[in-house]
């Protein structure tokens, strides 16, 4: 999957999201337990999933302070939202 290939969580991206709140402190911790990068990227996006739409926008935005708009362009394409929530978040039509 390009987003685990793609996605840098080694550098400032935990800490962006840890100091815009969109991450708590243990949840940053769990991430920066695992040393293999493509499993980093998988407990951050299972995280995501559980956050906000508007902590998703913050998520966004901390991806492309983090010279990660690559990535973050591939998740704004229509629908990709709707990836990572749950369906419990998703707005009813």
């Amino acid at each position: 999957m390009y987003l685990l290939r793609e996605m840098d969580t080694m550098h400032d991206l935990l800490d962006h999201l840890l100091n815009d709140g969109v991450l708590k402190e243990d949840e940053k911790l769990e991430i920066d337990e695992l040393r293999i990068a493509r499993k980093r990227c998988e407990k951050l996006l299972t995280i995501i999933r559980r956050k906000t739409m508007k902590q998703y926008e913050i998520f966004l935005a901390a991806l492309d302070k983090t010279n990660q708009s690559h990535v973050a362009d591939v998740l704004r394409q229509e629908g990709s939202f709707s990836l990572f929530v749950t369906k419990k978040q998703q707005p009813q039509l």
